[in-house]
């Protein structure tokens, strides 16, 4: 990796690491599926959300030595973005999530479309991804105790949304820009144009919450702000539950071998206290806007 960045960008970093820090600004090399073209319409949104955005945004897709935003390596397509180590507040989300419906719509997106998702990640786990941890590692226990703890709750996620599905039908309306992942609020997560996606409110408001960027009373507020409907609380509901970032890294240990130990015993370390702020947060939900409860999950 090292010599390829240096090769393909010019940059001189240590190590085998696709992220590096250079002159303030945070570096990274996305993997992704876009052809030259493509991503070229990703740097046009991006230049139109740093002209649209109330405050100052400093990063971009970099171009290679080439003078090419897409570059192949042994992997396949890679980009190079850069942005100004710089981080924001949940204001900043909640902005994008404004500025985001003014965008082109793609294909309509279901709720049925949400629960096959859900339904083929919850199958790799069982099928592959839990056969990455050794039963002869000395974390065995606690890591196989975590793994199905996650399972359980993604299994409620799905009945949840088969539940909302049945209260308030199939359409996901309004969507917007948010973020395939949201794990800070540094700039190179906010605004790496390969992260963002189409979907509900609800899906970063979740990240946020997750993330401990807000409160039960913040959540309420945003609700409020964006005016949910009682389908949209619900929507936030099974987002909660379902574990994404459990998930992404037993995908990593299968899928690049990385060592997910330390991380994976932090999040059962916790994860009774999540699940408690979860809980909290759904009581207020249901004596304000009428949802469907999870009594389980209620009794906590």
């Amino acid at each position: 990796m090292t010599s390829f960045i240096y090769d393909e960008y010019g940059y001189i970093v240590e190590g085998e690491k696709n992220e590096f820090e250079y002159q303030g600004y945070d570096f990274k090399l996305v993997a992704h599926d876009k052809t030259e073209e493509e991503v070229k319409v990703l740097q046009e949104t991006l230049s139109n959300l740093k002209e649209s955005m109330p405050f100052p945004i400093n990063g971009n897709i970099v171009e290679s030595r080439n003078h090419e935003l897409v570059v192949e390596n042994e992997f396949g397509p890679v980009s190079l973005i850069a942005f100004k180590h710089q981080e924001y507040n949940p204001n900043a989300v909640f902005e994008m999530m404004r500025l985001g419906k003014d965008y082109k719509k793609q294909d309509k997106f279901t709720i049925s479309d949400l629960i096959e998702l859900w339904e083929e990640k919850i199958a790799l786990i069982e099928e592959k991804y839990m056969e990455a941890i050794s039963i002869d590692d000395y974390a065995y226990p606690v890591l196989n105790t975590e793994t199905i703890y996650a399972l359980g709750l993604a299994n409620n996620a799905v009945a949840y949304l088969v539940d909302i599905k049945y209260d308030y039908g199939e359409e996901m309306n309004d969507l917007t820009m948010v973020h395939r992942r949201l794990n800070s609020l540094y700039a190179i997560d906010l605004f790496n144009p390969f992260n963002i996606v189409l979907d509900t409110q609800a899906r970063d408001i979740a990240y946020l919450f997750n993330l401990g960027e807000l409160n039960e009373y913040d959540v309420l507020k945003a609700i409020q702000n964006f005016q949910f409907s009682p389908k949209e609380v619900s929507l936030l509901v099974a987002r909660l539950l379902f574990p994404t970032y459990t998930f992404d890294l037993l995908e990593d240990q299968y899928n690049i071998k990385k060592d997910i130990k330390k991380e994976l015993l932090a999040k059962y370390k916790n994860s009774i206290t999540v699940l408690k702020r979860i809980s909290s947060l759904m009581s207020i939900l249901v004596k304000q806007y009428s949802i469907r409860p999870i009594e389980w999950l209620l009794k906590i």
